[in-house]
């Protein structure tokens, strides 16, 4: 579990590497806690007979008991069983793509949120205002780069499919007036003209409002302190400066929800910044935070996963020194995740942002039942299967059932990516206890009965 936290920790993606992190510090105090807390502990409270645990009667009904009978009188038909979902498994993998990932970021919000929260009033809102009210940011290094940049932004939302996506364009220039002094001469040259006799020719009605544009008295250039506060709204840095900015607020559409279309979104954002002069501008905003977020996904899924499952391969085989009863270990975890890609195939539990992680995690808890069985098979000098598992299966059980409890409590958020973290982890825990238990140790059984007729 320790290695599968621990690969994690090497991805890009800042919120991945904390979460490897955060499981892999709690797997070591675990650790710590369970053999040198435990054992003084038992050693104080299980001091004589009267305090040990009272075997249960032979007549009582154990479910482990029961597992291994079904395992040890049937193991054909457990491992023809296992074998015909594993093969049915294979296939259903066998056709896993990019459409497997889930690019509809819309579906990963709170359950309610179409009916009473963020998104049915976000919906009402984007109907009433037709923009975001968050835009993309491109934060260049001047005003004069900043110039350059809008000049291109504009040439390109003038034209599909920039023309949908984008609502408007935004820049200091479109609150500051630009070449005021060049204006005001020109407004000076204007009431020149206007002498007297002209004025006189002009209607009543509309004398009062000429009046009122040629008087001197309004003959001033604006500055930015001059502008409301909300006209300098996401235009100002840190140190006061402004107009290095160029605000890009998107049109309400379904299709900045969609991966694909994201994805193109934000890389036109990328090269626009690039188009002007000096280096690229700065992107920045909500969108390219999802965009970059499944780009992670992308990147970093598979890297993880390898190197989890190479992680615990590796450790799988130095417990038990190379011997053949690692291989049905690895054998199990395989099995197990195969059964998991395909039950979450079978489901449409598609691959996100949240959940993708389960994988790495499963292969490293998930060994864990077919390790301890099969130890435990082991020490017994390979005579008992149904030892093993009555046995020992218990307590893998019970561990099994502790992290079930745990993913559950995921069940019940709101929030849809949660939900399906603890889906896809809660069913990874199934098929690699149900891989552990059964069809492992089946094999196992037929295995040893073979090598005794053998002998």
């Amino acid at each position: 579990a320790g290695v599968s936290y621990a690969s994690l920790v090497i991805t890009q993606f800042r919120g991945f590497r904390q979460f490897g992190c955060i499981g892999g510090i709690g797997m070591v105090l675990s650790w710590c806690a369970a053999f040198f807390l435990m054992p003084p502990l038992v050693a104080f409270l299980d001091k004589d007979e009267k305090s040990a645990p009272k075997p249960k009667p032979e007549s009582s009904f154990q479910v482990m008991g029961a597992v291994s009978k079904i395992v040890t009188r049937f193991p054909g038909v457990v491992v023809g069983l296992g074998t015909a979902m594993t093969i049915l498994a294979i296939g259903i993998a066998h056709s896993f793509n990019m459409s497997h990932l889930e690019y509809d970021f819309s579906k990963l919000r709170r359950a309610d949120t179409w009916t009473n929260g963020e998104g049915f009033w976000g919906r009402k809102m984007d109907e009433l205002l037709g923009t975001y009210l968050t835009p993309v940011v491109l934060l260049a290094d001047n005003h004069e780069q900043a110039t350059a940049i809008e000049a291109h932004v504009r040439d390109a939302i003038a034209k599909p499919p920039m023309q949908e996506m984008v609502a408007n364009v935004r820049t200091i220039d479109d609150v500051l007036p630009s070449d005021q002094q060049a204006k005001l001469d020109e407004a000076e040259g204007i009431r020149e003209d206007l002498t007297p006799k002209i004025r006189s020719l002009i209607a009543p009605d509309k004398r009062e409002e000429v009046e009122r544009l040629i008087d001197k008295s309004e003959n001033k250039t604006i500055t930015v302190d001059d502008l409301p506060r909300s006209f300098l709204t996401a235009m100002r840095e840190r140190d006061g400066s402004i107009g290095k900015t160029v605000l890009i607020y998107p049109r309400p559409s379904h299709a900045l929800w969609e991966g694909p279309s994201l994805l193109a979104f934000v890389e036109d954002m990328r090269a626009l910044a690039a188009s002007g002069p000096g280096r690229p501008a700065r992107v920045a905003g909500s969108l390219p935070l999802s965009a970059d977020i499944l780009k992670s996904i992308q990147h970093d899924g598979p890297i993880a996963c390898g190197v989890a499952f190479g992680g615990v391969i590796l450790v799988v085989l130095i417990l038990f020194r190379g011997k053949s009863t690692a291989f049905y270990v690895i054998g199990a975890l395989i099995v197990g995740v195969l059964w998991l890609l395909a039950g979450a195939m079978l489901f449409n539990v598609k691959i996100n942002f949240a959940n993708f992680i389960a994988f790495p995690i499963t292969f490293g808890i998930g060994v864990d039942y077919a390790v301890n069985v099969v130890s435990r098979y082991v020490e017994d000098g390979k005579k008992d299967v149904a030892l093993a598992v009555r046995s020992t299966g218990s307590a893998v059980a019970l561990c099994s059932l502790t992290t079930i409890i745990g993913y559950s409590s995921l069940l019940m958020a709101e929030n849809r990516a949660l939900f399906l973290f603890g889906l896809l982890a809660v069913m990874g825990e199934i098929s690699c206890l149900t891989a552990g238990v059964t069809f492992m140790p089946a094999v196992l059984e037929l295995v040893e009965r073979r090598h005794r007729k053998s002998a």
